[in-house]
C-alpha cells in the first residue's frame, strides 16, 4: 500500500510538472528538455538536479532504486511545496476530494447504505494512512524548520586553487565551517549535483580533479545549504579536442583532430577506432577553447563554419551545438538535419527556446556542404545568421557577463573550417 501511493504521488508529481512546462508529453522529451527542464528547477528553487536524475524519474533511464530525498523535495519546491512530505499531502487530499467529486455527482437514489459502507470500507485504510501522514507531516515540517534555520556564515572560509595549467586539472579546496556543529559538508564542483563530495568536516582540505574545462562555481554546502561558492577557471592551451563518455573522457591529440589555426575535425573513422561504435547517435565530441577573451558578452560576433560529416546511418539527426560560456551564464545554438528541429532548443542565459513549442526549422540544415554561424549581441539584441540570413532574433537583457569560451560539439563526425570572435 505504502509502495502504491509513494507511486502514485510521484506520477502525479511528474503530470504537474508537465503541466507547469506545457512542453507537451514527456514520451516525446529530449535530452535537451531534461537539461532546461534542470537549469527550470536550479533557478526556482536552488537546488540542482542533473538531466541523468531527471530522466530517471521519468523512467527514460532504467534505474532500480527510488529517487533521493533531496530529489523528491526539490521537485515539490518546483511545485510550490515546502518538502515532498507536504507534496504528499497535498496529493493525498487531492485524490480524496477526486473521489468525494465523482461520488457526490451521482444520483441520491444510487447511493445506498450497503455502497456507503463499501466506500467507508475501501476508504477506511486511504484515511487511516492520511492521518499518519499529516502527523508524520507534522513533526517533519518542525524538524525541517530547525534544520534551515539561518546558520552564522560569518566564520565559514572557501577558496581554492589549480595545482596545473593542462587537462585534467586537479583544484585544491581550503574550507572552515567554523564552529558550526555538523557532519554534512560537501564541496559541489560545478551545477551539476553528480559532482558532489563528502568532506570532513573539520579537515580543512580537500583536492578535485576536473575532466573538462570551463568556468565552474564551486559551492561548499553544509546539508542541502550553499555556505559559500566561488569561481573556478578551468582554461585550455588552445583548442582542445574531447570525446564525452562516461566516467571519464576521452582526450584527442592534435594530430587525430588535424588542428590548423581554428580549422580542426573528428572523421568517422576516428571516432570508429577510439569508441568501437559504427553508429554515433548521442555520441559526442566537443571542441574547447576556453581562457581570458577579454570580451563582452553584451557586445560580439562570433562566427564559425562548420559541418556535421556524418552519414545518417551513422548520426541520423546530425546534431551540432555551438556554445558560448560566459562568467554568468552561457549561449546555446543548435543545428541539425531538417528533419530534426522538432528536437532542437537554444538558450541565452535563463531564457530557453524549444523546439517543440515554437517553430525552429531555420535552424535545419543541409549537411552535404558546410554551414555559415553568426551569433551577435549588439544595443540588447541577440540575432543569429545561418549562412548570411537572419533565422532569429530575441531581447538581450541579462548580463551575461564576460565571454570566456567556446564549444563546438557534433553528434557524429563533424569539421570546422573557421571558427573566430569578429
Amino acid at each position: 500500500m505504502i509502495i502504491e501511493e509513494k507511486d502514485l504521488a510521484l506520477a502525479r508529481c511528474r503530470a504537474l510538472v508537465e503541466k507547469k512546462l506545457n512542453w507537451g508529453g514527456s514520451v516525446d522529451w529530449s535530452t535537451q528538455d531534461f537539461e532546461r527542464l534542470s537549469e527550470r528547477i536550479a533557478d526556482e528553487t536552488g537546488i540542482s538536479l542533473s538531466a541523468t536524475t531527471l530522466k530517471r524519474v521519468w523512467g527514460k533511464v532504467k534505474y532500480d532504486s527510488v529517487p533521493t530525498q533531496t530529489t523528491l523535495n526539490a521537485l515539490a519546491q518546483f511545485l510550490g511545496h515546502d518538502n515532498w512530505r507536504l507534496f504528499c499531502v497535498s496529493n493525498l487530499s487531492h485524490n480524496d476530494n477526486e473521489s468525494r467529486k465523482s461520488t457526490d455527482e451521482r444520483p441520491a437514489d444510487e447511493i445506498s447504505k450497503s455502497s456507503t459502507l463499501w466506500l467507508w470500507k475501501r476508504r477506511r485504510p486511504l484515511l487511516i494512512g492520511l492521518m499518519v501522514v499529516v502527523a508524520v507531516s507534522a513533526v517533519a515540517v518542525l524538524f525541517f524548520n530547525y534544520l534551515n534555520a539561518p546558520i552564522d556564515t560569518s566564520q565559514v572560509r572557501f577558496s581554492s586553487r589549480k595545482v596545473t595549467d593542462g587537462l585534467p586539472n586537479s583544484v585544491v579546496f581550503e574550507y572552515s565551517i567554523g564552529n558550526l556543529k555538523t557532519d554534512s559538508v560537501t564541496i559541489q564542483q560545478s551545477w551539476d549535483p553528480r559532482r558532489r563530495e563528502r568532506i570532513l568536516a573539520h579537515k580543512g582540505q580537500h583536492t578535485s580533479i576536473y575532466y573538462y574545462p570551463g568556468y565552474f562555481r564551486a559551492k561548499l554546502l553544509v546539508g542541502e545549504q550553499i555556505m559559500q561558492e566561488h569561481p573556478v577557471f578551468i582554461k585550455t592551451q588552445g583548442w582542445k579536442g574531447i570525446i564525452e563518455q562516461t566516467p571519464l573522457p576521452m582526450y584527442l591529440s592534435n594530430k587525430e583532430i588535424a588542428l590548423n589555426g581554428s580549422s580542426m575535425e573528428i572523421k568517422a573513422a576516428t571516432l570508429r577506432e577510439k569508441t568501437g561504435k559504427s553508429v554515433f547517435n548521442d555520441v559526442w565530441t566537443h571542441f574547447y577553447l576556453v581562457n581570458d577573451m577579454n570580451r563582452d558578452a553584451d557586445n560580439f560576433t562570433f562566427e564559425t563554419v562548420l559541418q556535421n560529416t556524418s552519414t545518417q546511418e551513422e548520426a541520423i539527426c546530425q546534431k551540432v551545438r555551438v556554445r558560448l560560456l560566459t562568467s554568468e551564464s552561457a549561449i546555446g545554438l543548435p543545428l541539425c538535419s531538417k528533419g530534426c528541429t522538432a528536437d532542437a532548443s537554444l538558450f541565452m542565459g535563463g531564457t530557453n527556446v524549444s523546439g517543440k513549442d515554437r517553430d525552429l526549422s531555420a535552424f535545419g540544415c543541409d549537411f552535404s556542404k558546410a554551414q555559415r554561424l553568426k551569433c551577435t549581441v549588439s544595443d540588447k539584441v541577440f540575432t543569429v545568421f545561418l549562412n548570411d540570413k537572419s533565422i532569429f532574433t530575441a531581447p538581450a537583457i541579462e548580463n551575461l557577463g564576460k565571454i570566456v569560451g567556446v564549444v563546438i560539439s557534433f553528434e557524429g563526425a563533424g569539421k570546422i573550417e573557421s571558427a573566430a570572435f569578429l
